[in-house]
Protein backbone atom coordinates (compact mmCIF):
# COMPACT_ATOMS: atom_id res chain seq x y z
CA UNK A 1 0.00 0.00 0.00
CA UNK A 2 1.37 3.44 -0.84
CA UNK A 3 2.11 6.19 1.29
CA UNK A 4 -0.67 8.19 -0.05
CA UNK A 5 -3.18 5.62 0.47
CA UNK A 6 -1.80 5.33 4.38
CA UNK A 7 -2.17 8.94 4.77
CA UNK A 8 -5.51 8.87 3.47
CA UNK A 9 -6.81 5.74 5.79
CA UNK A 10 -4.96 7.57 8.79
CA UNK A 11 -7.09 10.73 8.08
CA UNK A 12 -10.39 8.84 7.94
CA UNK A 13 -9.60 7.20 11.34
CA UNK A 14 -9.13 10.05 13.17
CA UNK A 15 -12.03 12.02 11.56
CA UNK A 16 -14.02 9.07 12.71
CA UNK A 17 -12.74 8.53 15.96
CA UNK A 18 -13.64 12.69 16.34
CA UNK A 19 -16.53 12.43 15.24
CA UNK A 20 -17.52 9.39 17.76
CA UNK A 21 -16.54 11.35 20.36
CA UNK A 22 -18.00 14.56 19.52
CA UNK A 23 -21.12 12.35 19.65
CA UNK A 24 -20.79 10.59 22.93
CA UNK A 25 -23.00 12.76 25.71
CA UNK A 26 -20.96 15.50 27.68
CA UNK A 27 -22.43 15.65 31.04
CA UNK A 28 -23.41 19.96 31.64
CA UNK A 29 -22.25 21.75 34.51
CA UNK A 30 -24.56 24.35 36.14
CA UNK A 31 -22.76 27.19 35.13
CA UNK A 32 -22.89 25.67 31.11
CA UNK A 33 -26.61 25.37 31.48
CA UNK A 34 -27.48 28.92 32.95
CA UNK A 35 -25.04 30.23 30.64
CA UNK A 36 -27.52 28.62 27.72
CA UNK A 37 -30.41 29.47 29.13
CA UNK A 38 -29.29 33.47 29.13
CA UNK A 39 -28.07 33.28 25.66
CA UNK A 40 -31.43 31.57 24.37
CA UNK A 41 -33.08 33.90 27.14
CA UNK A 42 -31.64 37.14 25.54
CA UNK A 43 -32.21 35.27 22.01
CA UNK A 44 -35.78 35.56 22.56
CA UNK A 45 -36.05 38.90 24.14
CA UNK A 46 -34.30 40.23 20.56
CA UNK A 47 -36.61 38.45 18.25
CA UNK A 48 -39.42 39.54 20.29
CA UNK A 49 -38.12 43.22 20.29
CA UNK A 50 -37.52 42.34 16.32
CA UNK A 51 -41.33 41.60 15.93
CA UNK A 52 -42.48 44.29 17.84
CA UNK A 53 -40.51 47.11 15.97
CA UNK A 54 -42.24 45.27 12.76
CA UNK A 55 -45.49 45.64 13.41
CA UNK A 56 -45.23 49.24 14.15
CA UNK A 57 -43.28 49.19 11.22
CA UNK A 58 -46.23 48.51 9.54
CA UNK A 59 -48.79 50.44 11.88
CA UNK A 60 -47.06 53.42 13.13
CA UNK A 61 -50.36 54.90 14.55
CA UNK A 62 -51.17 51.63 16.69
CA UNK A 63 -50.72 53.10 20.24
CA UNK A 64 -51.51 49.40 21.50
CA UNK A 65 -48.83 47.80 19.81
CA UNK A 66 -46.61 50.05 21.23
CA UNK A 67 -47.45 49.78 24.91
CA UNK A 68 -47.56 46.46 24.32
CA UNK A 69 -44.01 46.81 23.61
CA UNK A 70 -43.12 48.67 26.71
CA UNK A 71 -45.60 46.18 28.59
CA UNK A 72 -42.86 43.20 27.22
CA UNK A 73 -39.46 45.23 28.10
CA UNK A 74 -41.31 45.82 31.83
CA UNK A 75 -40.97 41.81 32.31
CA UNK A 76 -37.31 41.59 32.21
CA UNK A 77 -36.18 45.39 33.99
CA UNK A 78 -36.26 43.28 37.90
CA UNK A 79 -32.61 42.28 38.64
CA UNK A 80 -34.55 40.17 41.30
CA UNK A 81 -35.78 37.90 38.70
CA UNK A 82 -34.85 35.02 36.53
CA UNK A 83 -36.04 36.65 33.63
CA UNK A 84 -33.89 39.82 34.30
CA UNK A 85 -32.32 41.34 31.12
CA UNK A 86 -29.45 43.53 31.31
CA UNK A 87 -30.67 45.75 28.99
CA UNK A 88 -34.02 45.85 29.51
CA UNK A 89 -34.22 49.06 32.21
CA UNK A 90 -32.18 50.85 29.72
CA UNK A 91 -34.75 50.14 26.67
CA UNK A 92 -37.96 50.45 29.04
CA UNK A 93 -36.58 53.96 29.90
CA UNK A 94 -36.32 54.62 26.27
CA UNK A 95 -39.73 53.24 25.26
CA UNK A 96 -41.61 54.93 27.80
CA UNK A 97 -40.13 58.06 26.79
CA UNK A 98 -41.18 57.65 23.58
CA UNK A 99 -44.33 56.68 23.84
CA UNK A 100 -45.14 59.76 26.30
CA UNK A 101 -43.95 62.04 23.35
CA UNK A 102 -46.10 59.85 20.97
CA UNK A 103 -49.46 59.58 22.84
CA UNK A 104 -49.11 62.01 25.92
CA UNK A 105 -52.99 61.89 26.55
CA UNK A 106 -53.61 58.08 25.31
CA UNK A 107 -55.21 56.36 27.71
CA UNK A 108 -53.13 53.04 26.88
CA UNK A 109 -50.22 55.28 27.46
CA UNK A 110 -51.54 56.84 30.43
CA UNK A 111 -52.29 53.57 32.33
CA UNK A 112 -49.05 52.06 31.42
CA UNK A 113 -47.18 54.96 33.11
CA UNK A 114 -49.36 54.42 35.94
CA UNK A 115 -48.87 50.95 36.84
CA UNK A 116 -44.96 52.00 36.34
CA UNK A 117 -45.53 53.65 39.56
CA UNK A 118 -45.57 52.33 43.08
CA UNK A 119 -45.16 55.14 44.60
CA UNK A 120 -47.88 57.44 46.13
CA UNK A 121 -46.42 60.68 45.61
CA UNK A 122 -45.64 59.10 41.84
CA UNK A 123 -48.68 58.39 40.86
CA UNK A 124 -50.71 61.57 41.94
CA UNK A 125 -48.31 63.53 40.43
CA UNK A 126 -49.23 61.93 37.17
CA UNK A 127 -52.19 64.30 37.69
CA UNK A 128 -54.48 61.59 36.17
CA UNK A 129 -57.21 62.80 38.29
CA UNK A 130 -61.05 62.40 36.70
CA UNK A 131 -59.40 61.45 33.63
CA UNK A 132 -59.83 57.81 34.74
CA UNK A 133 -63.38 58.10 34.68
CA UNK A 134 -63.85 58.52 31.27
CA UNK A 135 -61.35 55.87 30.28
CA UNK A 136 -63.23 52.43 28.98
CA UNK A 137 -64.05 50.23 31.89
CA UNK A 138 -61.42 47.35 31.13
CA UNK A 139 -58.75 50.16 31.55
CA UNK A 140 -60.60 52.09 34.44
CA UNK A 141 -60.48 48.68 36.48
CA UNK A 142 -56.93 47.87 35.59
CA UNK A 143 -56.28 51.54 36.71
CA UNK A 144 -58.00 51.58 39.83
CA UNK A 145 -57.00 47.84 40.69
CA UNK A 146 -53.35 49.24 40.64
CA UNK A 147 -53.91 52.46 42.70
CA UNK A 148 -55.82 49.98 45.22
CA UNK A 149 -52.65 48.35 45.65
CA UNK A 150 -50.45 51.55 45.78
CA UNK A 151 -52.71 52.55 48.77
CA UNK A 152 -53.15 49.01 50.29
CA UNK A 153 -51.66 50.15 53.90
CA UNK A 154 -54.26 53.56 54.18
CA UNK A 155 -57.57 51.27 55.22
CA UNK A 156 -59.79 54.25 53.37
CA UNK A 157 -58.88 55.40 50.60
CA UNK A 158 -56.93 51.53 49.66
CA UNK A 159 -60.81 50.16 50.78
CA UNK A 160 -62.42 52.67 48.65
CA UNK A 161 -59.98 52.44 45.54
CA UNK A 162 -60.57 48.25 45.71
CA UNK A 163 -64.53 49.33 45.68
CA UNK A 164 -64.54 50.66 42.75
CA UNK A 165 -62.23 47.82 41.42
CA UNK A 166 -63.98 45.43 42.48
CA UNK A 167 -67.35 46.62 41.15
CA UNK A 168 -65.53 46.64 37.41
CA UNK A 169 -64.94 43.00 38.00
CA UNK A 170 -61.22 43.38 39.61
CA UNK A 171 -61.99 40.13 41.52
CA UNK A 172 -58.58 40.20 43.51
CA UNK A 173 -60.17 42.93 45.23
CA UNK A 174 -63.46 41.86 46.46
CA UNK A 175 -62.33 40.16 49.52
CA UNK A 176 -60.86 43.85 50.50
CA UNK A 177 -63.69 45.72 49.45
CA UNK A 178 -65.99 43.74 51.84
CA UNK A 179 -63.71 44.29 54.39
CA UNK A 180 -63.82 47.91 53.80
CA UNK A 181 -68.07 48.33 53.11
CA UNK A 182 -68.38 45.94 56.29
CA UNK A 183 -66.25 48.06 58.53
CA UNK A 184 -68.69 50.71 58.14
CA UNK A 185 -71.38 49.13 57.88
CA UNK A 186 -72.81 49.55 54.39
CA UNK A 187 -73.76 45.67 54.79
CA UNK A 188 -76.44 46.28 51.19
CA UNK A 189 -73.35 47.13 49.04
CA UNK A 190 -71.21 44.63 50.49
CA UNK A 191 -74.21 42.00 49.99
CA UNK A 192 -74.51 43.14 46.01
CA UNK A 193 -70.94 43.27 45.41
CA UNK A 194 -70.08 39.72 47.04
CA UNK A 195 -73.35 38.36 44.46
CA UNK A 196 -72.62 40.25 41.35
CA UNK A 197 -68.57 39.28 41.47
CA UNK A 198 -67.24 36.79 38.82
CA UNK A 199 -65.93 33.69 40.11
CA UNK A 200 -62.49 34.05 41.29
CA UNK A 201 -59.62 31.53 39.12
CA UNK A 202 -57.29 31.45 42.21
CA UNK A 203 -57.94 29.33 44.97
CA UNK A 204 -56.28 31.74 47.29
CA UNK A 205 -58.50 34.95 46.03
CA UNK A 206 -61.28 32.58 46.17
CA UNK A 207 -60.65 31.76 49.78
CA UNK A 208 -60.12 35.52 51.05
CA UNK A 209 -63.85 36.14 49.44
CA UNK A 210 -64.94 33.14 51.55
CA UNK A 211 -63.74 34.55 54.28
CA UNK A 212 -64.23 38.20 54.03
CA UNK A 213 -68.07 36.78 53.59
CA UNK A 214 -68.16 35.50 56.91
CA UNK A 215 -68.18 39.08 58.44
CA UNK A 216 -71.90 40.10 56.71
CA UNK A 217 -74.93 40.19 58.85
CA UNK A 218 -76.41 36.85 56.25
CA UNK A 219 -75.03 33.61 57.98
CA UNK A 220 -75.51 32.11 54.68
CA UNK A 221 -73.34 34.61 52.37
CA UNK A 222 -69.76 32.62 52.99
CA UNK A 223 -71.84 29.35 52.47
CA UNK A 224 -73.60 30.87 49.13
CA UNK A 225 -69.88 31.95 47.63
CA UNK A 226 -68.01 28.57 48.71
CA UNK A 227 -70.36 26.50 47.22
CA UNK A 228 -69.85 28.24 43.60
CA UNK A 229 -66.81 26.76 43.58
CA UNK A 230 -67.52 22.84 44.58
CA UNK A 231 -66.72 20.50 41.54
CA UNK A 232 -65.11 23.72 40.11
CA UNK A 233 -61.52 24.17 38.60
CA UNK A 234 -60.86 25.86 41.88
CA UNK A 235 -60.39 23.86 45.09
CA UNK A 236 -61.33 25.52 47.97
CA UNK A 237 -59.30 24.93 51.30
CA UNK A 238 -61.77 22.76 53.53
CA UNK A 239 -60.85 24.61 56.60
CA UNK A 240 -61.75 28.07 54.28
CA UNK A 241 -65.03 25.34 53.64
CA UNK A 242 -65.26 23.82 57.40
CA UNK A 243 -65.16 28.30 58.18
CA UNK A 244 -68.49 28.90 55.93
CA UNK A 245 -70.59 26.07 57.11
CA UNK A 246 -70.37 27.29 60.90
CA UNK A 247 -70.86 30.49 59.73
CA UNK A 248 -73.93 28.73 58.38
CA UNK A 249 -74.99 26.91 61.37
CA UNK A 250 -73.88 23.45 59.90
CA UNK A 251 -71.85 22.43 62.86
CA UNK A 252 -71.52 19.01 62.07
CA UNK A 253 -71.03 19.19 58.26
CA UNK A 254 -68.04 21.51 59.31
CA UNK A 255 -66.80 19.29 61.46
CA UNK A 256 -67.22 16.30 58.67
CA UNK A 257 -65.31 18.30 56.37
CA UNK A 258 -62.01 19.16 58.24
CA UNK A 259 -59.28 17.02 56.86
CA UNK A 260 -57.28 14.97 59.17
CA UNK A 261 -53.78 16.35 58.61
CA UNK A 262 -52.85 18.76 61.13
CA UNK A 263 -53.33 22.23 60.39
CA UNK A 264 -50.63 24.47 59.89
CA UNK A 265 -51.46 28.04 59.68
CA UNK A 266 -52.77 30.38 62.29
CA UNK A 267 -55.78 31.02 60.29
CA UNK A 268 -56.49 27.29 59.55
CA UNK A 269 -55.75 26.62 63.55
CA UNK A 270 -58.33 28.99 64.78
CA UNK A 271 -61.26 26.88 62.06
CA UNK A 272 -60.25 23.65 63.92
CA UNK A 273 -60.96 25.41 67.25
CA UNK A 274 -64.08 26.83 66.18
CA UNK A 275 -65.13 24.09 64.55
CA UNK A 276 -64.95 21.67 67.12
CA UNK A 277 -65.58 23.77 70.34
CA UNK A 278 -69.03 24.16 68.10
CA UNK A 279 -69.41 20.42 67.53
CA UNK A 280 -68.57 19.06 71.30
CA UNK A 281 -65.09 17.89 70.19
CA UNK A 282 -63.13 18.74 73.39
CA UNK A 283 -60.20 16.82 72.21
CA UNK A 284 -60.03 18.32 68.83
CA UNK A 285 -60.43 21.59 70.41
CA UNK A 286 -57.94 21.46 73.32
CA UNK A 287 -55.19 20.40 70.74
CA UNK A 288 -55.36 24.10 69.71
CA UNK A 289 -54.41 25.10 73.05
CA UNK A 290 -50.68 25.94 72.35
CA UNK A 291 -48.91 26.31 75.57
CA UNK A 292 -45.58 26.59 73.75
CA UNK A 293 -47.01 28.87 70.92
CA UNK A 294 -44.18 31.52 70.67
CA UNK A 295 -46.14 33.61 67.90
CA UNK A 296 -49.38 34.32 69.28
CA UNK A 297 -49.70 33.13 73.07
CA UNK A 298 -52.65 35.69 73.68
CA UNK A 299 -54.74 33.59 71.26
CA UNK A 300 -53.63 30.46 72.84
CA UNK A 301 -55.18 32.21 76.43
CA UNK A 302 -58.26 32.86 74.28
CA UNK A 303 -58.98 29.46 73.37
CA UNK A 304 -57.74 28.28 76.66
CA UNK A 305 -60.39 30.60 78.35
CA UNK A 306 -63.26 29.85 75.57
CA UNK A 307 -62.58 25.99 76.42
CA UNK A 308 -62.78 26.49 80.23
CA UNK A 309 -65.68 28.45 79.73
CA UNK A 310 -67.60 25.89 77.59
CA UNK A 311 -66.65 22.36 78.92
CA UNK A 312 -64.63 22.96 82.74
CA UNK A 313 -63.51 18.90 82.24
CA UNK A 314 -60.92 19.88 80.15
CA UNK A 315 -58.67 21.15 82.48
CA UNK A 316 -58.04 17.23 83.21
CA UNK A 317 -55.73 17.79 79.69
CA UNK A 318 -52.03 18.34 81.01
CA UNK A 319 -51.98 21.31 78.15
CA UNK A 320 -55.07 23.13 79.84
CA UNK A 321 -53.27 22.56 83.41
CA UNK A 322 -50.25 24.11 82.14
CA UNK A 323 -52.09 27.18 80.23
CA UNK A 324 -54.26 27.91 84.04
CA UNK A 325 -50.53 28.00 85.47
CA UNK A 326 -49.26 30.28 82.86
CA UNK A 327 -52.13 32.50 83.09
CA UNK A 328 -51.96 32.34 86.82
CA UNK A 329 -48.35 33.44 86.47
CA UNK A 330 -49.07 36.04 84.05
CA UNK A 331 -51.73 37.38 86.57
CA UNK A 332 -49.18 37.43 89.45
CA UNK A 333 -46.80 39.05 87.06
CA UNK A 334 -48.59 42.04 86.43
CA UNK A 335 -49.48 42.15 90.20
CA UNK A 336 -45.82 42.61 91.19
CA UNK A 337 -44.98 44.20 88.13
CA UNK A 338 -47.20 47.29 89.83
CA UNK A 339 -45.36 47.14 92.85
CA UNK A 340 -42.29 47.29 91.25
CA UNK A 341 -42.88 50.48 89.61
CA UNK A 342 -43.79 52.00 92.89
CA UNK A 343 -40.45 51.00 94.68
CA UNK A 344 -38.14 54.34 93.44
CA UNK A 345 -41.12 56.54 94.33
CA UNK A 346 -40.95 54.73 98.11
CA UNK A 347 -37.49 55.35 98.40
CA UNK A 348 -37.69 59.02 96.85
CA UNK A 349 -40.17 59.76 99.70
CA UNK A 350 -37.85 58.42 102.17
CA UNK A 351 -34.89 60.58 101.43
CA UNK A 352 -37.28 63.57 101.30
CA UNK A 353 -38.73 62.23 105.15
CA UNK A 354 -34.59 62.45 106.11
CA UNK A 355 -34.48 66.27 104.80
CA UNK A 356 -37.53 66.74 106.12
CA UNK A 357 -38.91 68.32 103.02
CA UNK A 358 -42.46 68.62 103.34
CA UNK A 359 -45.39 66.74 101.47
CA UNK A 360 -48.88 67.11 101.56
CA UNK A 361 -50.90 64.30 100.23
CA UNK A 362 -54.03 64.82 98.52
CA UNK A 363 -55.94 62.02 100.37
CA UNK A 364 -55.68 61.87 104.16
CA UNK A 365 -55.60 58.22 104.12
CA UNK A 366 -54.10 57.33 100.91
CA UNK A 367 -50.61 56.10 100.47
CA UNK A 368 -48.79 53.69 98.55
CA UNK A 369 -49.82 50.37 99.25
CA UNK A 370 -53.46 51.83 97.92
CA UNK A 371 -51.84 53.00 95.00
CA UNK A 372 -50.34 49.60 94.27
CA UNK A 373 -53.64 47.87 94.66
CA UNK A 374 -55.14 50.14 91.68
CA UNK A 375 -52.52 49.37 89.72
CA UNK A 376 -52.94 45.64 90.19
CA UNK A 377 -56.79 46.13 89.83
CA UNK A 378 -56.57 48.07 86.78
CA UNK A 379 -54.10 45.40 85.20
CA UNK A 380 -55.79 42.56 86.33
CA UNK A 381 -59.23 42.60 87.45
CA UNK A 382 -61.06 43.66 83.90
CA UNK A 383 -58.72 40.30 82.49
CA UNK A 384 -59.90 37.97 84.53
CA UNK A 385 -63.81 39.46 84.37
CA UNK A 386 -63.21 39.06 80.82
CA UNK A 387 -61.65 35.49 80.88
CA UNK A 388 -65.23 34.41 82.93
CA UNK A 389 -67.84 36.51 81.54
CA UNK A 390 -66.52 36.69 77.54
CA UNK A 391 -64.02 34.66 76.82
CA UNK A 392 -64.14 35.21 73.21
CA UNK A 393 -62.75 38.71 73.64
CA UNK A 394 -59.59 37.61 75.37
CA UNK A 395 -57.30 38.27 72.55
CA UNK A 396 -58.37 41.12 71.62
CA UNK A 397 -58.40 42.86 74.96
CA UNK A 398 -55.20 41.73 75.05
CA UNK A 399 -54.04 43.44 72.01
CA UNK A 400 -54.53 41.27 69.12
CA UNK A 401 -56.68 38.23 67.61
CA UNK A 402 -60.47 39.36 66.70
CA UNK A 403 -63.74 39.01 69.02
CA UNK A 404 -66.67 37.79 67.76
CA UNK A 405 -69.72 40.56 67.48
CA UNK A 406 -70.94 42.12 70.89
CA UNK A 407 -67.80 40.40 72.54
CA UNK A 408 -65.77 43.52 73.42
CA UNK A 409 -68.97 45.59 74.33
CA UNK A 410 -69.79 42.77 76.83
CA UNK A 411 -65.85 42.37 78.09
CA UNK A 412 -65.88 46.27 78.61
CA UNK A 413 -69.30 46.25 80.45
CA UNK A 414 -67.85 43.35 82.88
CA UNK A 415 -64.53 44.37 83.42
CA UNK A 416 -65.74 47.91 84.26
CA UNK A 417 -68.20 46.36 86.96
CA UNK A 418 -65.87 44.16 88.54
CA UNK A 419 -62.83 46.93 88.65
CA UNK A 420 -65.82 49.76 90.33
CA UNK A 421 -66.47 46.37 92.74
CA UNK A 422 -63.52 46.31 93.95
CA UNK A 423 -62.96 49.81 94.32
CA UNK A 424 -66.09 49.74 96.96
CA UNK A 425 -63.38 50.37 100.09
CA UNK A 426 -62.41 53.41 98.22
CA UNK A 427 -65.48 54.94 99.84
CA UNK A 428 -63.71 54.60 103.16
CA UNK A 429 -59.80 55.25 101.59
CA UNK A 430 -60.86 58.57 100.14
CA UNK A 431 -63.90 60.86 101.96
CA UNK A 432 -67.25 61.33 100.24
CA UNK A 433 -66.32 65.37 99.79
CA UNK A 434 -63.19 64.37 97.53
CA UNK A 435 -65.18 61.87 96.01
CA UNK A 436 -67.87 63.63 94.36
CA UNK A 437 -67.03 67.44 95.97
CA UNK A 438 -69.00 70.06 98.21
CA UNK A 439 -69.86 73.53 97.74
CA UNK A 440 -66.78 74.64 97.41
CA UNK A 441 -65.90 72.44 94.09
CA UNK A 442 -69.01 72.61 92.36
CA UNK A 443 -68.12 76.70 92.83
CA UNK A 444 -65.10 76.07 91.00
CA UNK A 445 -66.40 73.72 88.09
CA UNK A 446 -65.67 76.68 85.92
CA UNK A 447 -62.28 75.00 85.47
CA UNK A 448 -63.68 71.87 83.69
CA UNK A 449 -64.30 73.62 80.45
CA UNK A 450 -61.15 75.42 80.19
CA UNK A 451 -59.62 72.52 80.65
CA UNK A 452 -61.82 70.67 77.91
CA UNK A 453 -60.90 73.48 75.78
CA UNK A 454 -57.09 72.97 76.34
CA UNK A 455 -57.91 69.37 75.03
CA UNK A 456 -59.23 70.46 72.30
CA UNK A 457 -56.69 72.81 71.15
CA UNK A 458 -53.81 69.44 71.52
CA UNK A 459 -56.59 67.77 69.48
CA UNK A 460 -56.73 70.23 67.20
CA UNK A 461 -53.42 70.53 66.78
CA UNK A 462 -52.49 67.02 66.64
CA UNK A 463 -54.91 66.42 63.37
CA UNK A 464 -53.36 68.84 61.92
CA UNK A 465 -49.99 66.97 62.59
CA UNK A 466 -51.37 63.95 61.37
CA UNK A 467 -52.99 65.22 58.27
CA UNK A 468 -49.36 66.75 57.29
CA UNK A 469 -47.26 63.98 57.97
CA UNK A 470 -49.79 60.75 56.98
CA UNK A 471 -50.01 59.29 60.20
CA UNK A 472 -52.52 59.17 63.31
CA UNK A 473 -53.81 55.84 61.57
CA UNK A 474 -56.18 53.08 63.39
CA UNK A 475 -54.66 50.91 65.63
CA UNK A 476 -55.31 48.21 67.82
CA UNK A 477 -56.41 50.40 70.38
CA UNK A 478 -59.12 52.47 68.27
CA UNK A 479 -60.26 49.59 66.68
CA UNK A 480 -61.19 48.46 70.07
CA UNK A 481 -62.93 51.89 71.15
CA UNK A 482 -64.89 51.65 67.66
CA UNK A 483 -65.90 48.31 68.75
CA UNK A 484 -67.22 48.55 71.71
CA UNK A 485 -68.94 51.73 70.48
CA UNK A 486 -70.23 50.34 67.74
CA UNK A 487 -71.45 46.73 69.81
CA UNK A 488 -73.09 48.99 72.07
CA UNK A 489 -75.15 51.23 70.08
CA UNK A 490 -75.85 47.85 67.94
CA UNK A 491 -77.09 46.13 71.41
CA UNK A 492 -78.78 48.77 73.66
CA UNK A 493 -78.70 51.86 71.37
CA UNK A 494 -76.82 54.74 72.32
CA UNK A 495 -77.54 54.52 76.22
CA UNK A 496 -75.18 51.45 75.82
CA UNK A 497 -72.06 52.97 74.48
CA UNK A 498 -72.30 56.15 76.79
CA UNK A 499 -72.69 54.18 79.46
CA UNK A 500 -69.50 51.63 79.05
CA UNK A 501 -67.57 54.31 77.40
CA UNK A 502 -68.69 57.50 78.67
CA UNK A 503 -69.62 56.86 82.11
CA UNK A 504 -68.31 53.68 84.00
CA UNK A 505 -65.12 53.76 81.93
CA UNK A 506 -64.16 57.23 83.04
CA UNK A 507 -64.97 57.07 86.77
CA UNK A 508 -63.21 53.37 86.99
CA UNK A 509 -59.81 55.10 85.57
CA UNK A 510 -60.40 58.13 87.55
CA UNK A 511 -60.67 56.09 90.48
CA UNK A 512 -56.94 54.79 89.47
CA UNK A 513 -55.00 57.46 87.99
CA UNK A 514 -56.09 60.43 90.17
CA UNK A 515 -57.64 58.71 92.93
CA UNK A 516 -55.74 55.91 94.55
CA UNK A 517 -52.45 55.90 92.20
CA UNK A 518 -52.04 60.21 92.75
CA UNK A 519 -53.16 60.03 96.02
CA UNK A 520 -50.49 57.23 96.93
CA UNK A 521 -47.64 59.22 94.45
CA UNK A 522 -48.13 62.67 96.57
CA UNK A 523 -47.73 61.34 99.36
CA UNK A 524 -44.07 60.47 99.18
CA UNK A 525 -42.94 63.26 95.98
CA UNK A 526 -44.22 66.57 95.41
CA UNK A 527 -47.40 66.75 93.74
CA UNK A 528 -45.51 67.76 90.09
CA UNK A 529 -44.05 64.75 90.11
CA UNK A 530 -46.41 62.31 91.20
CA UNK A 531 -49.09 64.36 88.35
CA UNK A 532 -46.62 63.67 85.62
CA UNK A 533 -46.03 60.27 86.64
CA UNK A 534 -49.90 58.89 87.11
CA UNK A 535 -50.52 61.59 83.43
CA UNK A 536 -47.49 59.07 82.35
CA UNK A 537 -48.69 56.34 83.61
CA UNK A 538 -52.25 56.97 82.13
CA UNK A 539 -51.19 57.82 78.70
CA UNK A 540 -49.12 54.56 78.36
CA UNK A 541 -51.89 52.57 79.30
CA UNK A 542 -54.13 53.79 76.15
CA UNK A 543 -51.58 51.62 74.17
CA UNK A 544 -52.21 54.21 71.34
CA UNK A 545 -48.91 56.17 70.42
CA UNK A 546 -50.24 58.32 68.15
CA UNK A 547 -52.31 60.23 70.55
CA UNK A 548 -50.39 59.74 73.66
CA UNK A 549 -49.82 63.62 74.06
CA UNK A 550 -53.14 64.12 74.27
CA UNK A 551 -54.06 61.20 76.80
CA UNK A 552 -50.75 62.52 78.69
CA UNK A 553 -52.70 66.13 78.80
CA UNK A 554 -55.72 64.65 79.86
CA UNK A 555 -53.74 62.85 82.78
CA UNK A 556 -52.44 66.81 83.70
CA UNK A 557 -54.92 68.11 83.78
CA UNK A 558 -57.72 66.00 85.35
CA UNK A 559 -55.10 65.79 88.00
CA UNK A 560 -54.62 69.20 88.11
CA UNK A 561 -58.44 70.11 88.55
CA UNK A 562 -57.99 67.40 91.65
CA UNK A 563 -55.20 69.23 92.96
CA UNK A 564 -57.17 72.95 92.90
CA UNK A 565 -61.20 71.70 93.54
CA UNK A 566 -59.63 68.89 96.06
CA UNK A 567 -62.26 66.20 94.36
CA UNK A 568 -62.20 63.61 92.02
CA UNK A 569 -65.36 65.22 90.62
CA UNK A 570 -64.30 67.56 88.23
CA UNK A 571 -61.58 65.26 86.90
CA UNK A 572 -64.46 62.96 86.31
CA UNK A 573 -66.52 65.38 84.85
CA UNK A 574 -63.69 66.47 82.31
CA UNK A 575 -63.60 62.59 81.52
CA UNK A 576 -67.19 62.00 81.25
CA UNK A 577 -67.12 65.07 78.68
CA UNK A 578 -64.52 64.19 76.47
CA UNK A 579 -65.24 60.52 76.26
CA UNK A 580 -69.15 61.25 75.50
CA UNK A 581 -68.56 63.63 72.35
CA UNK A 582 -66.13 61.11 70.93
CA UNK A 583 -69.10 58.26 71.14
CA UNK A 584 -71.19 61.26 69.48
CA UNK A 585 -69.10 62.10 66.76
CA UNK A 586 -68.86 58.03 66.20
CA UNK A 587 -72.32 57.89 66.64
CA UNK A 588 -73.00 60.59 64.16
Amino acid sequence: MSMQWMRALLVAALGWCAGAACAQDVAPTAASGYAQFQKQKAQFYATELEGFDKALAAAPDDVSTAVARCEFIANFTDDEESDWIESAPDDLARCGEWLHKRWPSAPEVQLFELEEQWDKDAVVALKLGDAIDHWPAPLRKRALAHMARVWSNDKKRGGELAVQAAELGAVEHVAKAIDHLVARKRFDEAGKLLDSAPPATDAWVAGAIVRAAMALPDQQAAWRVARRYEGSEVTLSPYVVASALLRAGKVQEAHRRLPDTKPRSAEDQQTVFDVALAAGDIDAAAAQVLVTDNKDFRVSIQRFAQLAHAAPSSFSRTNMLAMAFAFLFMIVGMVALAGLTLVPVHYRGLARRIRKVRTIPLYEHVNLLHAWYGLAVVLCVPMIAIAVMTPDAMAMALGGGTAKPSAMFQSMLWGSIAGLLCYLPVAAWIPRTQLIGDRATWRAWWRVPIAWAVLWVVGIVLSLWFHWTGGGGANAHTELVERVIGEGQAAFGGFGAFLVVALLGPVFEELTFRGLLLGGLSRHISFGWANTLQALVFALAHGDPPRFLFYFTMGLLCGGLVKKTRSLGPAIALHVLNNAFAVLVHML
